[in-house]
């Protein structure tokens, strides 16, 4: 919309001032994610589900994944990459990146999962062969696909936009005899 409007000769102030706010969106979610792990992403796994713009497509222009997955690269993390339609079309966008076959084979040994695209796939995934794979039960949902009071049920640190955190309970020291 902004360059349709900008071919036109009329400025889209309203979708200017939307898309950026989109853009911070993304550097606040990689910091979401930094501070969890204290900063230091070098040496961490990381699974992405939904490497698309948007679902039903294997357009990765403007996907808020190629930033997030080019920045977890970038700070010496490897990720692994799963989308049901794009995964020939973001390995070219963003190479150093692994492709799994199945979005569950993507999980296996990752720090976390991040999900960045709503494909009906992973609106009801498996979520105890979710945690059985991952190395921890993180996730970090930047498309709020699923309940942070599910996840907390089910053990997971869980981190959405514009929701509070769902952190692991605090159990108490027991003491020693």
């Amino acid at each position: 919309m902004i360059g349709m409007g900008r071919h036109a000769g009329v400025e889209c102030r309203i979708n200017a001032a939307v898309h950026t706010v989109n853009q911070a969106q993304r550097t606040r979610f990689l910091e979401t994610i930094g501070d969890h792990f204290d900063g230091v992403l070098a040496g961490r796994a990381f699974a992405v589900w939904g490497l698309s713009f948007k679902p039903r497509t294997d357009d990765v222009r403007e996907a808020p994944a190629v930033a997030i997955v080019r920045s977890l690269l970038a700070s010496g993390a490897a990720v692994t990459g799963y989308d049901p339609a794009a995964s020939a079309t973001f390995r070219r966008a963003v190479p150093g990146v692994r492709i799994a076959d199945d979005m569950y084979e993507a999980l296996d040994g990752a720090d976390a999962l991040i999900l960045c695209t709503e494909w009906s796939e992973f609106r009801n995934p498996d979520l105890e062969q979710v945690r059985r794979r991952l190395s921890a039960p993180v996730v970090f949902d930047g498309r709020n696909l699923w309940s942070p009071d599910r996840m907390r049920e089910r053990g997971f640190t869980y981190r959405s936009i514009g929701r509070p955190p769902v952190l692991p309970a605090t159990t108490a020291a027991c003491p020693t005899a």
